[in-house]
Parts: C-alpha cells; structure tokens; sequence
C-alpha cells in the first residue's frame, strides 16, 4: 500500500506540471470510515453507500505564481483504503473565506465531498487555494 501512495503522490506532482511543482510532504491526517462517512451524509438527509474507508493525506507542496516565484501550498489526497487500483480526480473545491477551512485542515468537515468521493473508489486530490491553508500569500 505504501508504494501505491508513494507512486501515486509522485504522479500528482507530475501531472499538475513536472518542471515547476515538486512533492515537499505528504503525511496522514485522518483516517474516515465507511460508516462515519454514511453517518454524516444522513445528518444531511442524504442516502449514501460508501464502500470504501478513506485514508487522508495532507501534502504540501512548491509552485511558481505568475510573476516566477517559487511558493509552498497545501492540499489533500483521499484515498480508498484498498490496494486496488483507482482512477484520480483532481477537485477543485468552492471558494472560502477562512484560511484554514480548506480540505487540507484535516477537519472532516472540511474535505466532505472529497472524503465522500473517494469512499466510491476514486483516489481524490483537492489543492488548497493560493493564500489558504500553509501558504503564506
């Protein structure tokens, strides 16, 4: 499982743009199961049936902003807690006034709908918005 999160985290950093982004971090923030994710969903009143526990990562992460300097962001990565493979979906979330109420904070309620997605198979990463979360923009 671990060569599977390594694989997939150095892929990440690749597809968003190998000569300017480079993986700095990634550790586990939180654990979700199933159930917790089927519980929230109907505190909405939403029928929900995730298959899958999500295992959480929050990265960080270098880029270069639009006049060529080199910043560090956040984000998150979900994961389905299983060894097979899964596709990846980039999610840009909407926007939000707290700089810490990004879905790289941790907080499950931060990252629903990305936590949510990846419990139905699908290997999820959500970047922080510039100026939120880490970075100091």
């Amino acid at each position: 499982m671990r060569k599977l999160i390594a694989v997939v985290l150095f892929t990440i950093t690749l597809l968003v743009n190998g000569n300017t982004q480079q993986l700095i971090d990634a550790q586990m923030a939180n654990t979700v199961t199933s159930t917790e994710i089927n519980a929230v969903a109907s505190l909405f009143g939403v029928q929900f049936n995730a298959e899958y526990d999500v295992l959480v990562y929050r990265i960080s992460y270098t880029s270069t902003d639009l006049e060529g300097n080199v910043d560090t962001l956040s984000g998150m990565v979900g994961f389905p807690d299983d060894d097979q493979a899964f596709s990846l979906v980039v999610f840009q979330h909407g926007t939000t006034d707290g700089r810490y109420d990004v879905p790289s904070s941790g907080i499950f309620f931060n990252a629903l709908l990305e936590t949510g997605m990846s419990s139905t198979g699908f290997i999820v990463a959500a970047p922080d918005y510039y100026g939120m979360g880490i970075d100091e923009g």
